[in-house]
């Protein structure tokens, strides 16, 4: 009989334990929620969280810095995980602690570069020389029958570029992940101002621009790249003609083949063969400092609001196209620069930048005692760029 007493005497004190910690679990579970409530409900809480608890706030020279000869700054550029600075025909990539990770040898001194996530093109400015990387290996180059005035490379390693100095305006090729060339679009009477390969490969846009005319004509065509390869003739299957006010500065294919078409007066998009504008520039009353199209499901406006005489607030309306819905940040003081990679969004206001995200979050925010001359980022990284060195902040 005693031992069965003990029994049931354990078997409640078990019993007990384990309702004690059920009722632990759900107590932090509703604190959670609460919390996390707070924090997407209340932006001087988020604020308050962000700084305090999240660390979210560093400044000049607590970070990892790497220096250079200051006749470089225009050298250093972010991708992946890695920050690359090229000096005397050396691409020499670092990683976020600042260590050498690789040394590609290039025949470059100018450098353009373009990135999406591990790829990185890095050519040579208005001459021929082309190299394409794949994380920290140099994977091809090439020399191309003209001079590289832009290029752009898609999540899968597809690549198109713009050559300018042949017998044509304009030259458009594509290549595959391999450095195989696929087709060649030749333009005999408009200049080509951009191009964008789409997220499953099946299609290449590219704005093109004729200045002939009294009044400069914008247009936005869609290559099948199936076609251009098969039946080139048949390859263009859609035509966009924009209004004769229209300038076009930027495309760029997002999720869904959404394609972004932003001219110096609006947003457009063109889906399944279809245009439709997204905003105006001309007809909103907001003073628009900045503007981008180049985010992964996104666009985002940057305006001043005033707050008072001689003071103003910088906010950043983040407007995601399938859901259309719109996130706000704002910040105080006037933007000077605004730089984009994927879904981040990084604000200079000079001595200051504020890297957000698409809903409009705080990442970090960076503040320092002097100018900030220039900053290069990727969804992961970013350089905080001075006349001698580069600080590196994990995003």
């Amino acid at each position: 009989m005693e031992v069965i007493g003990f029994k049931e005497n354990e078997k409640k004190n078990v019993n007990k334990k384990k309702l004690i910690l059920s009722i632990f679990i759900i107590l932090l579970i509703v604190t959670v929620l609460v919390v996390l409530s707070f924090y997407v409900a209340d932006k001087g809480f988020r604020e308050w969280v962000d700084i305090n608890i999240l660390k979210k706030e560093v400044e000049e020279n607590g970070l990892v810095s790497i220096d250079f000869n200051s006749d470089i700054a225009g050298n250093v550029f972010a991708y992946d995980n890695y920050i690359t600075i090229l000096e005397d025909n050396k691409l020499n990539i670092y990683n976020s602690s600042g260590k050498p990770e690789q040394t590609i040898d290039m025949e470059i001194s100018q450098p353009m570069f373009y990135s999406n996530n591990r790829f990185l093109l890095v050519a040579e400015k208005e001459k021929n020389k082309l190299y394409f990387i794949r994380g920290t290996s140099l994977m091809w180059e090439k020399e191309t029958e003209g001079n590289i005035s832009k290029m752009q490379v898609n999540e899968n390693g597809y690549i198109s570029i713009i050559l300018t100095g042949t017998t044509y305006k304009s030259v458009i090729v594509v290549y595959d992940s391999e450095g195989k060339e696929m087709f060649k679009t030749y333009l005999s009477n408009t200049l080509a101002v951009d191009t964008s390969i789409s997220k499953d490969n099946k299609y290449v846009a590219f704005a093109e621009v004729n200045t002939s005319g009294t009044l400069i004509q914008s247009n936005i065509k869609v290559i099948s790249m199936e076609k251009a390869q098969t039946t080139p003739a048949d390859s263009i299957i859609y035509t966009y003609q924009a209004q004769t006010d229209s300038l076009i500065i930027d495309i760029n294919y997002q999720d869904k083949n959404n394609l972004l078409c932003m001219y110096n007066d609006r947003i457009s998009t063109i889906t399944n063969n279809e245009n439709r504008d997204l905003v105006e520039f001309s007809t909103d009353d907001k003073q628009i400092n900045f503007s981008t199209i180049e985010m992964d499901s996104d666009y985002a406006i940057v305006y001043e609001e005033p707050k008072g005489l001689f003071k103003a607030d910088t906010c950043i309306d983040i407007v995601n196209i399938a859901s259309e819905n719109t996130s706000l940040y704002t910040m105080e003081g006037v933007a000077k620069e605004l730089y984009t990679y994927g879904e981040v969004l990084a604000i200079n206001l000079g001595s200051e930048v504020h890297f957000i995200n698409n809903i409009g979050w705080l990442m970090k925010k960076y503040t320092s005692t002097q100018e900030i001359q220039r900053i290069v980022m990727s969804n992961n990284i970013a350089g905080i760029i001075y006349g001698n060195k580069v600080e590196i902040l994990s995003l």
